[in-house]
C-alpha cells in the first residue's frame, strides 16, 4: 500500500511539473525572472528583450470551450481595462510596480518596453547605473473601473512611499486607455514585428544587387585586363628582336611601356623652382647648414 502511495504521489508530481513548463512556455518572461536578472546580473546581455508578465496563463493542451465559457470568457475580457504608462520611475523592477499598482486592484498582464540597448552600453561603459531602465509600458487591470480609478488618482502625482526610496520623488505618467484591450497591443506588436522583417527582407535584396554589382565590375575588370595582357603580347611578338622569345618580349615590352609612363607623368606634374635664401651668410655652404657663429650666439650665454 505504501508503495502505490509513493507512485500517485511521483505521478501527481510529474503532471504539475508538466503544467508548470506549459505555463512557462506560454509566457514571454515572467516578473520573477527579470529580477533575478537585475540582482545577480548572470545575464546582463539578454535583459534587451522587452518584459511581458502574465497573472495567469492557459496550456495549449486544454480541450475548446463550449458555448458557456465561451460567454464566461467574453465577459472576462469585456470587464477588463489598460492603463498606460507614458514614462516609467527610472529603474523601477517590474515586481515593484505591480505591487504599487495591485493596491487600486487585481492586475494580470503587463508588457514593459526596455530602452535602446547602445544606450544603456554607452551608460555601463562610462560608470553608471547597470540596471534595466524601461521607458514606457501596458498594465492590464482585470476591473476596468479599478484602471480607470488608479489612473485617475496616480497621474501627476509622486510615487511615495518610504523617504528612502529612490523613487519617492518620482511622478506618475499614466493614462487609461478606453475601449482599448490587451489584443490590440498584441496585434500592433505582431505588426511591427512583420514590418521589422520586410524591411530587413528589403535591405538584404538591395544588399545582395549591390554585391553581384560589384562582382560582375571585378570580373569585367579581370577581362578587361586579359584583353589588354593579349594585346601587349601581340605587340611584343610583331616587334621581337632575332632570337628573342615571347616571355622576353613581353617584358621588354613592359619596360618600354613603363618608361613611357614615366615620362608622360614628368610632362603632365608642374614643379616649382626653390626660392634663394634671403640672408646667404648664415649657412654654412659646405654643410648645408647655419654657420657656427650663428649658432654660437644662439646657444652660448653673454659675457657679464
Amino acid at each position: 500500500m505504501g508503495a502505490r502511495a509513493r507512485r500517485d504521489a511521483s505521478r501527481a508530481r510529474d503532471v504539475v511539473d508538466e503544467d508548470a513548463a506549459d505555463d512557462d512556455r506560454f509566457a514571454a518572461a515572467s516578473t520573477f525572472e527579470d529580477d533575478a536578472r537585475d540582482d545577480d546580473g548572470a545575464r546582463d546581455d539578454d535583459d534587451d528583450v522587452p518584459t511581458t508578465t502574465t497573472g495567469g496563463a492557459s496550456s495549449s493542451s486544454k480541450p475548446p470551450l463550449d458555448a458557456d465559457a465561451l460567454r464566461r470568457a467574453r465577459e472576462d475580457q469585456a470587464r477588463r481595462g489598460v492603463v498606460f504608462l507614458g514614462s516609467i520611475p527610472p529603474f523601477m523592477k517590474p515586481m515593484k510596480l505591480r505591487q504599487l499598482l495591485s493596491e487600486f486592484g487585481e492586475t494580470d498582464r503587463m508588457y514593459l518596453a526596455a530602452e535602446d540597448p547602445s544606450i544603456r552600453a554607452k551608460r555601463k561603459k562610462f560608470g553608471g547605473n547597470t540596471g534595466k531602465k524601461f521607458i514606457e509600458g501596458w498594465v492590464e487591470f482585470k476591473d476596468k473601473k479599478k484602471a480607470k480609478k488608479a489612473a485617475a488618482m496616480l497621474h501627476g502625482r509622486e510615487v511615495g512611499g518610504k523617504r528612502r526610496s529612490a523613487h519617492y520623488y518620482d511622478l506618475w505618467n499614466i493614462k487609461y486607455l478606453p475601449k482599448f484591450k490587451w489584443d490590440n497591443l498584441t496585434e500592433e506588436m505582431e505588426y511591427q514585428k512583420a514590418l521589422r522583417e520586410k524591411k530587413l527582407q528589403l535591405e538584404m535584396t538591395v544588399a545582395k544587387k549591390e554585391r553581384d554589382f560589384f562582382l560582375a565590375k571585378i570580373d569585367q575588370a579581370k577581362a578587361l585586363e586579359a584583353m589588354k595582357e593579349r594585346r601587349a603580347k601581340r605587340r611584343a611578338e610583331d616587334g621581337a628582336e632575332d632570337g628573342e622569345t615571347e616571355e622576353e618580349a613581353l617584358e621588354r615590352y613592359r619596360r618600354e611601356k613603363e618608361v613611357e609612363d614615366k615620362a608622360e607623368r614628368k610632362k603632365i606634374m608642374r614643379t616649382f623652382k626653390q626660392k634663394a635664401v634671403e640672408n646667404p651668410t648664415m649657412v654654412d655652404e659646405s654643410k648645408g647648414l647655419a654657420s657656427l657663429d650663428l649658432l654660437k650666439s644662439i646657444f652660448q650665454p653673454a659675457d657679464g
